[in-house]
């Protein structure tokens, strides 16, 4: 590692290059599962799976709503998940104008390898919490709260005013 890197790396001015970081880190690292388990679509993609899984048909602003996410990104998820013949999509009976998105029956087989990984990473996770003595996902949502009650740009040019 490089001295600028190392600056870097404690620089907390650049913890948002550390949390993407490791975001990378897992993404790989829990593609690497994903590969040894037989799943065959992307990690970022687990969210939407498991919403039509467990709810057994969504449309994109359902499962936008309900994962927190932009349209876009689950309009393009979908698509990805299509392709990989994972869901299939069909008017909605009530509605013609709303498409609905459901599992295929391989999708389904997806989401079950999707389950039994989810059961090993939350034990994973737990360690990894242990670990470097920080409950994770206790820290990660305490700080999304945090960061909505007070967006960054405000606390921002609060310290700014103040300097």
């Amino acid at each position: 590692m490089t001295d600028f890197e190392k600056n870097i790396n404690n620089n907390t001015a650049f913890t948002n290059k550390r949390l993407f970081d490791l975001f990378l880190l897992i993404n790989e690292q829990a593609g690497n599962v994903y590969m040894k388990l037989g799943i065959d679509f992307p990690v970022s993609a687990s969210s939407t799976v498991l919403f039509l899984s467990v709810k057994k048909k969504g449309t994109v602003t359902e499962i936008a709503k309900a994962l927190g996410l932009s349209h876009q990104l689950i309009a393009q998820r979908l698509k990805s998940l299509l392709n990989l013949k994972l869901i299939e999509k069909q008017p909605s009976e009530q509605d013609k104008r709303k498409i609905l998105y459901r599992l295929t029956p391989k999708g389904s087989e997806q989401a079950l390898k999707l389950d039994k990984y989810c059961e090993n990473a939350e034990k994973t996770f737990n360690e990894l919490s242990d670990e470097v003595g920080v409950d994770l996902q206790s820290l990660i949502n305490k700080t999304i709260s945090a960061l909505t009650s007070a967006p960054f740009h405000e606390r921002y040019e609060q310290n700014e005013q103040s300097s």
